[in-house]
């Protein structure tokens, strides 16, 4: 072990999505799930205090995942000094379970929540009661930091157990208020994986004056429309790996009604039965009881799109057992794409002029039919159905972690390329079977999935950030 140097990760604070930050802060929400004993292997303290500190070799481990960040060494003086595990049932005043953990270096403060990961969490998830965060009436919250719109009881309760605690090695100190301090002296980075990613938000609305850098994972709706809108400067790029559940919930609708005052358990049932009856009377009360205050999504949406070929009547077919040979392999072309929106508004400019390709992707596809894909603040209109298997914070780093390694080492690993030319060409074989509006938009997706190299040339610009990339590359073989 080296007396001299530490690692620390690499981190780019900007308004631009990088996809370094995108992997290491995936990995710091997987580590949020870790125990906080710093003699168990994988664990936040082992992690900070032992794996990073030992130059001799990269960091392995997170959570119970083998997995190695992007680092990079430093002095030891300039290493992670400051690692605390947070957890609401420690301590005397065992409440609820809320945990997070915090790390600062002399120039980034790391902020992790833990999502999902017990039935006390999902009780949390279902209490989705609207809270009026404004300082109108008495019944309002009046939180000092969001003055519009709504927000999700559950994750605001869990929230709040987190303002009533002590820093653990400071116990003259709150936790809030510690993590404020280390705010105001270095770079700051929050994430979190599924709840771990609405409570994120929610710190990052508390921290927002010192310009929270928030990258999150398969998070659900935490805030209504106006409070969205108030928090539109916050850079917060949320990703959902392809039918993801979790970010479908809270419905996207007016989740509040009178019953909330009077008994909640009734306020809940109403909020369901809303949506899913097809009564007319229902639907009458639902549309003269509606307001604007309906939960959408915070940020910048980043979508890993199972794209395929096939119209909804071909899946049906499938289903019902009525395939020919040519319309199973349609069905079975298929690949994974990393959408970015955001990358690729700028790219567009550059389609403009090349003549063949505009034909090809825009006049065919109507720019109404692309801001349907991807409308901001909702969920993309992307998905076949629901899939809880893709909630799995392991899977979105193992899908980051593949990307961003082929994207170092294009000439040697090609997997995503493969598959992506195989997939344009099994297309084109089948064009005429294809509908255009499906083939059109698999060709705009191909072409913006092109464009996520341009995320990691930040990570390219000096000697030291290229020989992270080249400790971090020097990894096995993957397959899709």
């Amino acid at each position: 072990m080296c007396p001299f140097r530490a690692w620390v990760l690499l981190l780019h604070h900007q308004k631009e999505y990088s996809i370094v930050n995108a992997y290491n802060q995936c990995l710091m929400s997987v580590l949020a799930y870790a125990d906080g004993d710093v003699n168990v292997a994988g664990s936040v303290k082992h992690f900070f205090n032992r794996q990073m500190v030992d130059v001799s070799k990269l960091p392995y481990k997170v959570e119970t995942l083998s997995a190695t960040p992007v680092v990079y060494d430093v002095p030891f003086s300039e290493r992670y000094t400051r690692v605390e595990f947070i957890d609401s049932q420690a301590g005397n005043n065992k409440q609820g379970d809320t945990k997070l953990f915090y790390a600062a270096s002399q120039k980034d403060v790391i902020v992790s929540w833990r999502g999902t990961a017990n039935l006390d969490n999902y009780l949390t998830d279902a209490t989705f009661q609207p809270l009026s965060l404004s300082c109108d009436d008495d019944k309002s919250l009046c939180s000092g930091f969001i003055y519009s719109g709504k927000v999700h009881k559950g994750f605001w309760d869990a929230f709040n157990l987190v303002g009533e605690l002590i820093v653990p090695s400071d116990k003259k100190k709150e936790v809030f208020s510690d993590i404020l301090d280390l705010a105001k002296k270095g770079k700051l980075f929050i994430c979190g994986h599924s709840l771990g990613g609405a409570l994120a938000l929610l710190h990052s609305a508390q921290l927002k004056e010192h310009n929270p850098c928030l990258y999150s994972y398969g998070m659900p709706r935490t805030l209504t429309r106006s409070a969205v809108e108030e928090l539109s400067s916050i850079i917060h790029y949320r990703h959902v790996n392809e039918d993801d559940v979790i970010p479908s919930v809270p419905f996207e609708q007016d989740m509040d009604n009178v019953f909330f005052n009077y008994w909640a358990p009734a306020g809940y049932d109403w909020a369901v039965m809303k949506l899913l009856s097809p009564s007319p009377i229902i639907q009458a009360i639902k549309q003269a009881t509606a307001n604007k205050e309906i939960y959408l999504h915070h940020g910048k949406v980043v979508h890993f799109f199972q794209a395929n070929s096939c119209p909804e009547w071909l899946i049906s077919a499938r289903n019902a057992s009525l395939i020919t040979g040519v319309a199973e392999k349609i069905l079975d072309n298929t690949t994974k794409l990393y959408l970015i929106p955001e990358l690729n508004q700028e790219t567009e400019k550059d389609f403009s002029l090349a003549g063949e390709r505009q034909n090809a992707l825009f006049n065919q596809l109507s720019q109404q039919e692309k801001d349907k894909l991807f409308v901001e603040n909702r969920s993309a209109d992307l998905k076949g159905g629901f899939g809880f298997s893709n909630h799995s914070s392991y899977k979105y780093a193992g899908y980051i972690d593949k990307r961003l390694r082929e994207l170092c080492e294009p000439d040697k690993i090609t997997v995503y390329q493969d598959s992506q030319r195989q997939f344009k060409a099994k297309m084109d074989s089948y064009k005429m079977l294809i509908p255009d509006n499906v083939y059109y938009r698999n060709l705009y997706f191909l072409d913006m999935d092109k464009q996520l190299i341009k995320s990691l040339t930040v990570s390219q610009q000096e000697e030291q950030e290229e020989l992270a990339l080249q400790h971090y590359c020097d990894k096995q073989e993957l397959s899709v």
